[in-house]
């Protein structure tokens, strides 16, 4: 039973780092506002305002959300210097159909950049990100685990007691069955 398990954590690891690695900054699922909100933890300090009207909120579009993840974050962005924050473009050539926002953005050669302190942060972000999904995936296993033997407790119990007669004595038949 730990073998595929293993397997399990093994190969989600191995993809949660090929993402972080292989798809670029801005394009993950609304990732540039989850990255603002946590930058706006970690300079600012407190939670961030919403109102009604996203444009003025502190955090537009992710500011809603519960922080615990987004706090958890705060330390791979904080040692960044204030100056520097999302150097993103919108590409208007890419536009989601249906839509009117830009879907992409104009790739730079400082996504690439190891030694570009935005780029670190953001592969720190995402694998902060990953270890929390990994978490998820134990959680998950661990209660499908606990469930199966309860489930198999149960149906163990209800075979031994179809087993047996009234007065005790095990029999190979039984008429509940």
């Amino acid at each position: 039973m730990r073998w595929p398990f293993l397997l399990l954590l093994a190969s989600f690891l191995a993809l949660a780092t090929l993402y972080n690695l292989s798809v670029p900054f801005g394009e993950g699922p609304d990732e540039p506002g989850h990255l603002r909100y946590v930058l706006f933890l970690a300079r600012e300090g407190r939670l961030p305002v919403q109102r009604v009207h996203p444009e003025v909120s502190d955090v537009p579009g992710e500011g809603h959300q519960p922080p615990l993840a987004y706090l958890s974050m705060t330390p791979a962005v904080a040692w960044l210097p204030p100056e520097v924050g999302l150097a993103q473009t919108a590409n208007p050539r890419f536009v989601w159909a249906g839509g009117d926002q830009p879907g992409a953005f104009m790739r730079g050669s400082w996504e690439r950049d190891p030694a570009n302190p935005m780029a670190l942060a953001w592969h720190l972000a995402r694998g902060v990100s990953a270890l929390w999904a990994l978490l998820a995936v134990i959680g998950t296993y661990l209660a499908a685990r606990t469930f199966a033997h309860q489930q198999m407790t149960q149906i163990r119990r209800m075979a031994d007691d179809g087993r047996r007669t009234t007065d005790g004595r095990q029999t190979r038949y039984s008429d509940a069955l």
